[in-house]
C-alpha cells in the first residue's frame, strides 16, 4: 500500500512544521535547525551549544540584564 506510506510521511511532514510554527510563536528556538543551518550556510564557523544558543536567543528577545532590565515594545 504505497499510498499509505506517503499519507503517513505528508502527516509526520505536517506535525514537523506545525511543531516548528508553534515553536516559533511562543519563542521556543529550534537548536536543531540552527545547526543544520550553521553547518550549511557557514561551515568551518564555530557553532554554539545548545545552552549558549538559548541563552543568546533569549538575550536577543528579552535583553540583557536579568529580570529587571528587560527591554522590549511591549
Amino acid at each position: 500500500m504505497p499510498w499509505l506510506r506517503s499519507s503517513a510521511l505528508l502527516v509526520n511532514n505536517c506535525y514537523s512544521l506545525l511543531k516548528e510554527m508553534a515553536r516559533a510563536m511562543i519563542g521556543l528556538p529550534d537548536y536543531q535547525l540552527y545547526v543544520a543551518h550553521r553547518q550549511q550556510q557557514h561551515p568551518g564557523q564555530p557553532i554554539l551549544s545548545e545552552a549558549e544558543f538559548i541563552q543568546e536567543r533569549q538575550e536577543a528577545r528579552y535583553g540583557k540584564g536579568g529580570r529587571n532590565k528587560i527591554i522590549r515594545c511591549c
